[in-house]
């Protein structure tokens, strides 16, 4: 199934298994442009070389763009998490946050949102937070801009995620709050090339991975995170050395009245293969 380039108010197509709409060009995204709403036997959206003109921001959890997935429909009476996006090569010149972009895309089991031309982002808050299904996100080319400063909950709360693909933080980064949190099918991440040299808060940033093995911090400059209790809480599987990290900056190493350590990662109890939480405090 083809559409044209065109405007429209919402797509409803709940029977079409594969859409294609490559080569779109629309003014802005908000809740009366082209979306696909209500897609529950979609199994495949082609999405690639939009050119969004004007869009700014996305405004929060409200707000839905490109597509908004329902819970299974009573009608139709078919699972969700089949849908396999790709929305390559998109162009959004003045866009300055992608907050919630993908937020709870119920249907999606893989999205693919490579190469994207986004020289003003700023903030991509909550991006990819609260999916039922997912289990692909491949980012190359698109989140490792030098201006990203927030990924404040990016990747929150997917059940079934275990693969994430070409996620790459900058210098310009500041706020890895949440970053991975609950995402327990999780094993693997490439963190080496990761530069967190400007990142202030890592809180619970891999807390409650329950899947997650290996990532690469031994290049990590940390000299000013001021928050990182809780970052690798409740990560069993995972093996980590945290020696060469500077502490030197962090604030919530300690409790400031019971005088207790909050930084868990080093506990037998909850994970108990991280290791050499502290130095030089």
């Amino acid at each position: 199934h083809s559409f044209p380039t065109r405007r429209s108010s919402d797509l409803e197509i709940s029977r079409l298994t594969e859409v294609n709409a490559n080569n779109w060009n629309v003014p802005t995204l908000s809740s009366g442009d082209p979306s696909f709403t209500n897609n529950y036997v979609l199994a495949k959206l082609e999405a690639n070389n939009w050119t969004v003109r004007n869009m700014v921001a996305t405004n929060g959890v409200g707000q839905r763009h490109l597509i908004a997935m329902n819970a299974t429909s009573s009608d139709v009476g078919l699972p969700m998490g089949s849908l396999v996006v790709n929305a390559n090569n998109w162009s959004m010149p003045n866009v300055e946050s992608l907050a919630y972009f993908w937020y709870d895309v119920d249907s999606a089991v893989e999205i693919n949102a490579k190469n994207w031309n986004l020289p003003k982002i700023n903030d991509v808050n909550h991006i990819f937070a609260l999916h039922d299904h997912l289990e692909k996100i491949d980012v190359t080319g698109t989140l490792d801009k030098p201006t990203i400063e927030s990924f404040n909950r990016a990747f929150e709360e997917n059940e079934e995620l275990n693969t994430v693909v070409g996620l790459k933080v900058t210098s310009a980064a500041k706020d890895l709050f949440n970053l991975f949190i609950h995402d327990k099918k999780l094993k693997n991440i490439d963190t080496s090339a990761w530069d967190v040299s400007g990142v202030e808060d890592m809180r619970f940033m891999f807390y409650d991975n329950a899947a997650l093995e290996s990532i690469d911090v031994s290049n990590w400059n940390t000299h000013n995170v001021k928050h990182i209790s809780d970052s690798f809480d409740k990560c069993p599987n995972l093996v980590l050395d945290l020696s060469n990290l500077d502490m030197t900056s962090v604030e919530d190493l300690y409790d400031e009245i019971g005088g207790y350590q909050v930084f868990h990662a080093a506990s037998s109890t909850y994970s108990p293969n991280v290791t050499n939480p502290r130095r030089a405090i």
